[in-house]
């Protein structure tokens, strides 16, 4: 990760932060989270604020999504979805 400020002080860069993503084994199952850091400047000192993010739901979520769709144009591209016979069968 690069150091706030390196590219110059107030960049664009430092307004975005810095994303940060972890995970750790919990004895529910493995947590996902995403934090981003934020440098902010005050009449007395800059100080970094970290925003936490749980985002484990939400990654099993898409890759739940993802399954769905594969399945669907697996489905989709079978020969005989959508008609009552297939190929071999029908006249």
């Amino acid at each position: 990760m690069r150091a706030f400020g390196a590219a110059g002080a107030g960049t664009a860069a430092d307004r975005r932060g810095a994303l940060v993503k972890f995970s750790f084994d919990h004895p529910l199952g493995r947590r996902h989270f995403d934090v981003r850091l934020l440098l902010e400047r005050d009449e007395l000192a800059p100080h970094v604020t970290a925003l936490l993010r749980d985002v484990t739901y939400t990654r099993g979520v898409v890759r739940a999504s993802r399954g769905a769709d594969a399945l669907a144009e697996a489905m989709l591209a079978a020969d005989n979805v959508g008609s009552r016979c297939s190929t071999a069968n029908c006249g």
